[in-house]
């Protein structure tokens, strides 16, 4: 668990209900991604990056829940209402999981986050260059993951200077 902590530090983020709205602090950037600090997530390092078109992804840490979390919203409807739980499947290049899912609308966002304690996961989130999300219901969309390997990597310089 110790390792999956210290991997999960660097590369996953899921918010909890109100987290979108959280206290961040920007800790550093590292190939087109920002590292930030969770103030209301104990300390907890992440990485977030806003594509053109607003579409935003999170990728997390939360020390007080030892896992990693993962989210993605948009500034527009998404098909997942604030609430709703739906069960998630992710396509890393040919490498497939699966998560529950949580809605989440804030600040004119909506999307969702889904909480991960798998060390494989993470590895392919580093390691692969997209990730594709999909659910009965939910309208599929890609994930660009270039450059989180580097991002991660400072996300755990964030994490450990945390000092969890």
């Amino acid at each position: 668990m110790q390792r999956l902590a210290t991997l999960v530090a660097a590369a996953a983020t899921a918010l909890t209900a109100g987290a979108a709205s959280a206290q961040f602090t920007e800790w550093g950037q590292e190939a087109g991604w920002k590292i930030m600090i969770n103030d209301e997530m104990g300390g907890g390092c992440l990485i977030t990056k806003t594509e053109a078109d607003g579409d935003q992804v999170q990728i997390g840490y939360n020390p007080s829940g030892d896992r990693g979390y993962i989210a993605a919203y948009a500034l527009r409807d998404t098909d997942l209402a604030a609430g709703e739980k739906v069960r998630l499947f992710f396509d890393l290049d040919n490498d497939y999981f699966y998560g529950e899912a949580v809605g989440q609308a804030v600040e004119g966002y909506h999307g969702g986050y889904v909480w991960f304690d798998n060390p494989d996961f993470l590895t392919d989130i580093e390691n692969k260059r997209s990730m594709v999300v999909w659910s009965e219901g939910v309208e599929p969309f890609r994930i660009d993951l270039t450059g989180t390997k580097a991002a991660i990597a400072k996300a755990l310089e964030c994490q450990a200077q945390q000092g969890s």
